[in-house]
């Protein structure tokens, strides 16, 4: 081949090579694209945690610590879901160990079996933790209701400690041993735990009250209550709110 067709060959084949590029050029031109942004999702709040046990003072007991144990099996069982409110049930009978949790000695309330019955000095140190008042200390809302007296024994668990469950009030205190106990109503009345009970709906407008005279027998109450009513002391018709 003579140099003037080796010339043309190589502008051919240079631009077949310009020409490629070129394609190739725009076959790779990037555009601009303006991100759009994910449509928001919808994220959801994961369940409050669990809040910490608090122990009480009687988790040390015997009976305590095997109805803890007894609970934790049902509950590695079945497994736990948080709730929201509880409504406990207590029948009559059932009072002391539903809501301490431990076993203690019978017409005692609230506390532990070392004290005796009737003995005041007997409870100092032996004071159990009821539901309501761990509750109360994590800053929950707590009532009671019930068909009894506020001062009966079976809603008096929930929070009186005293040796003897006929202390109703003041004038039940009697004999060498009462000492410096405090009778069941005034607990109720004084009770330290968290902002108190939001809720007490009850009978017993007796134990609480300064001119009507206590009784345990629930015919005797209601016969005591229409008298006083009817003919209160002093010709007074005026009478103090019935306990809620």
């Amino acid at each position: 081949m003579n140099r003037s067709g080796l010339h043309d060959m190589r502008t051919s084949i240079t631009a077949l090579l310009t020409g490629l590029a070129l394609v190739s050029t725009a076959c790779t031109t990037t555009e601009t694209v303006t991100p759009v942004a994910p449509e928001s999702l919808s994220v959801e709040t994961p369940p409050a945690p669990l809040r910490a046990a608090l122990l009480p003072k009687q988790a040390g007991d015997a009976s305590y610590a095997s109805a803890a144990a007894a609970v934790q099996a049902r509950i590695d069982q079945r497994g736990v879901e948080p709730a929201k409110n509880v409504i406990l049930f207590i029948g009559d009978g059932m009072s002391i160990p539903t809501v301490t949790g431990a076993k203690v000695n019978s017409r005692t309330l609230g506390v532990l079996k070392a004290a005796s019955f009737g003995n005041c000095a007997s409870i100092q140190g032996t004071e159990a933790d009821s539901l309501f008042g761990l509750a109360e200390r994590e800053g929950l809302a707590t009532g009671l209701v019930s068909t009894a007296r506020l001062t009966h024994a079976t809603p008096a668990s929930a929070y009186a400690h005293t040796p003897s469950r006929d202390w109703e009030d003041d004038a039940d205190l009697k004999g060498g041993e009462a000492g410096d106990c405090k009778d069941i109503a005034r607990q109720l009345i004084e009770w330290p735990e968290g902002d108190g009970f939001e809720v007490a709906m009850a009978g017993g407008r007796a134990p609480s009250s300064p001119w009507m005279k206590p009784t345990r027998k629930m015919k005797a109450a209601r016969a005591t209550a229409r008298m006083a009513v009817t003919s209160p002391p002093n010709g007074s018709r005026s009478h103090p709110p019935t306990p809620m």
